[in-house]
């Protein structure tokens, strides 16, 4: 356990920095809450919380959208770098290794990581994409990569493939009918869909309400949807 502990601190305090300051919202804040959502998931659902705490402080190496320049983006090559290698079974490793290059969205949201661990750290890594701070995330990361807020003229421009996910401008408010809407019937997990359903709610009363606002339709009707939160 102390070995773990060591290699899990030493891991956690490298990697850390490459990402503070960050304004897309895949900032050192969302490794920390997603490596606290994988403490609890791993809790409820009888998961190796060593294995899955590696996949969540590494899950963001392979994300192609990911910034962090300098970081080392194989996880092997950085757990080798940080002489980390011979505390980490090579079961361990390949799970890890395996899972870090299928958490990521990626368009579709297809891709599930064979283990356990990796499922839990892509329900963790969804969950953050979801409710009042993955709100506050889609705008920052939307902000940071020049999309307008909301175009009225725009409507929703629907997402055939990856290229179209990466490389179609669209204002950010579509981003939560391409990818944030659908979140919560891709999580793994009992835990975690128990946590998106809250979440999702969250969203769609976010968008009832930024809509009515933006079309001029809230002036007599304050909002009620959002009492139901």
């Amino acid at each position: 356990m102390e070995s773990q502990d060591y290699v899990l601190d030493t891991l956690s305090r490298f990697i850390l920095p490459f990402y503070e300051g960050l304004s897309d919202g895949h900032d050192s804040g969302h490794l920390v809450r997603v490596a606290r959502l994988v403490e609890y998931l791993c809790a409820k659902e009888g998961a190796d919380p060593f294995c899955a705490a590696l996949i969540a402080w590494l899950h963001e190496l392979e994300d192609d959208k990911m910034g962090a320049p300098g970081l080392i983006r194989d996880p092997e090559g950085l757990l080798r770098h940080l002489g980390l290698l011979e505390k980490i079974s090579p079961e361990t490793l390949e799970n890890v290794c395996d899972s870090v290059a299928k958490i990521s969205f990626r368009g579709s949201g297809k891709s599930v990581p064979a283990s356990l661990e990796g499922m839990i750290v892509q329900d963790a890594d969804r969950l953050d994409a979801l409710g009042f701070v993955g709100i506050a995330r889609l705008f920052a990361y939307s902000g940071a990569h020049g999309n307008i807020m909301y175009d009225a003229e725009q409507g929703i421009v629907e997402v055939k493939d990856f290229n179209d996910y990466r490389g179609t401008k669209r204002d950010a408010m579509n981003h939560f009918h391409e990818k944030i809407f659908r979140l919560k019937d891709l999580m793994n997990t009992k835990t975690a869909r128990r946590i998106a359903e809250r979440r999702h709610k969250v969203c769609e009363a976010f968008v009832d309400g930024f809509l009515k606002e933006a079309r001029g339709e809230d002036f007599e009707d304050l909002n009620d949807s959002l009492a139901s939160l």
